[in-house]
């Protein structure tokens, strides 16, 4: 058996390796990015339970009744 023949049969080409790298390449960029748009949403989320939690508090101290 060649070299050449044998080399062939041991894996993957360097054509083959490239194109996986460069899959493996756009993947990560695809989930950085979904990932930075959870990130925002999240954000504007938490700010707007920080709303949520500032409206409700001022609403319990206007329903309070003064203590006699």
């Amino acid at each position: 058996m060649k070299l050449r023949t044998l080399g062939r049969h041991r894996g993957k080409t360097p054509a083959q390796l490239r194109a996986e790298l460069d899959k493996a390449d756009c993947t990560l960029i695809g989930l950085a990015t979904e990932n930075d748009g959870l990130r925002a949403d999240r954000d504007q989320l938490e700010r707007q339970l920080d709303a949520a939690g500032i409206d409700l508090s001022g609403a319990r101290d206007a329903l309070r009744v003064p203590a006699v």
